[in-house]
Parts: C-alpha cells; structure tokens; sequence
C-alpha cells in the first residue's frame, strides 16, 4: 500500500497578539460578515473570550422567526389588506423561511452559533426540492434548528436527531419504512446516505484527509453494498408521531398515522 507520509508540522501560533487584518480574516469564517465594531471587539478582547461570548448567547430560531415573518405579512400597513407575499399561503411558505434565515444570518448576535449551523445543514442536507417540504416551511426551519441548537453540542446527538426528524424521513424515504420480513426488503436511501454523506464518505482516508490507497494504488472503500442492506433494517418502523398513549401498540398508525412535520 502507498505510504502514508505526514505533513510538516505549521508554524506555531501566537494567538495573544491579534492584528485587525487577523480579527477581520477570522470573523470572515466564524461569522456572515466582519464589520469594523467586530474587527475592534475581537483585537480587544481575543479569541477565546469572544468564542466563550458567542457560545454563552440564546440561540436564534429558525422556525420562531418564520412564523414572526408569515404573522408580520398578513396585513399590508395595518389597512387589513393581505399583503402579497402572504396572500399565497395559509401557513408559513418559502418566503418566510428564507426571510427569517436571511435576517438571523445579518443580524442575529449569535453569529457564531448561525455559522456553525449552516455548515451542518450543508452536510446533513434537505431540499424544497421536495414537494412535500416545500409546502411545509416551518417543519424544515424546525429541522434546521436541529443544528442551531446543536451546533456547540455533540455531532452524535445531531445525528440522531436528523434521523428521527419527519423531514429527513421525507427525504430520504426512511418514514414508514417497513421491517425485513416476509420478503420485504427495507428503504435502503437513508441508510447509503448517512455512510456516504452524513458521516465515513465512500473511502478511507489519511490524516490529512488523502485517499488512503491499497496495494495497486486504488482507493479503499469503507463499506459494501451488504453493510447498506443491512444497515437498512436499523432505519425500519417509524411513522409520524402520534400522541395517543397506545400509538405504538397500533400497527394501523405505521401507515395511517395524522401527518407531523415537527416531532420526532
């Protein structure tokens, strides 16, 4: 197999002197944008102290904000005309959601909460692709907030979170996903993506994140078709959530439970 040969060390850091170009470079990947009060605060203050400020806010909330956006639109300039943006939907739309990220993304303090859960949502993807998605807004700002909440958290608890989320099952197909019996055989679509996408990718990899080659100087997959099919029996029995205290005990609710874009 090829050798893997490790890169030479960096230059060490001297974090304690911080410059305005190094304050300006860093908020341009920790926030949406450096303004000049920011480049200041941070040269003041350091690292460390600005990143246990930004982690010590309240989140800002997505599916909060739709909501205020799709209220704040039903009337045009109080004469009780809808307002046209609105007049289209009974219940928040595109519009809304992509207003509410835009002014949390400008605007909100925790920026670097908002910047570390836009980088998830780049990863453990959904799509208004999906008509179903499409149509219901605040369930996929709800799925965002997943990341919001849990972006200073543990990736473990994300993970499960995604998975259980209604609109990750929508997506990739994992909701009502029937057990392995009696000749049925499992979505397999959730399972090949949270190998693929959501956690190892398709090959091993070096340290520095190089293909880690075997012998005849091809890549080594981490997983087999196999490892797919029967990854898929784990992702089997889940339907919307349903309150009724004997919801699992009734086999009719895998199928035919009321629909909830919002519980796990």
């Amino acid at each position: 197999a090829a050798v893997f040969t490790p890169p030479a060390v960096p230059p060490a850091l001297n974090l304690a002197e911080l410059t305005p170009s190094d304050a300006a470079r860093f908020l341009t990947q920790a926030t949406f944008g450096a303004t000049q009060p920011d480049i200041n605060a941070l040269t003041t203050r350091g690292y460390q102290a600005w990143i246990n400020e930004q982690m010590a806010l309240e989140p800002s909330l997505h599916r909060v904000e739709t909501i205020h956006d799709f209220n704040r639109n039903q009337t045009n300039g109080g004469t009780g005309t809808r307002n046209a943006i609105t007049l289209a939907y009974a219940r928040p739309g595109g519009p809304h959601r992509q207003a509410a990220w835009w002014k949390i993304a400008v605007t909100g303090p925790d920026q670097l909460r908002q910047r570390v859960a836009f980088a998830l949502s780049q990863v453990l993807v959904v799509s208004d692709q999906n008509g179903t998605i499409a149509q219901w807004q605040e369930g996929a700002a709800n799925y965002y907030d997943i990341f919001v909440n849990g972006a200073f958290g543990n990736f473990r608890q994300v993970l499960e979170q995604v998975t259980l989320s209604p609109m990750m099952g929508i997506y990739l197909s994992s909701l009502r996903s029937a057990k392995a019996a009696g000749g049925t055989t499992p979505d397999e679509n959730f399972a090949r993506e949270i190998m693929q996408l959501f956690t190892i990718g398709l090959n091993e990899l070096n340290p520095d994140g190089t293909l880690h080659l075997d012998p005849n100087g091809q890549p080594i997959p981490t997983y087999t078709q196999d490892t797919i099919v029967q990854t898929a029996k784990v992702f089997t029995g889940w339907g919307f959530a349903n309150a009724a205290a004997d919801a699992t005990a009734n086999a009719n609710l895998f199928r035919a439970s009321v629909a909830n874009y919002i519980d796990p």
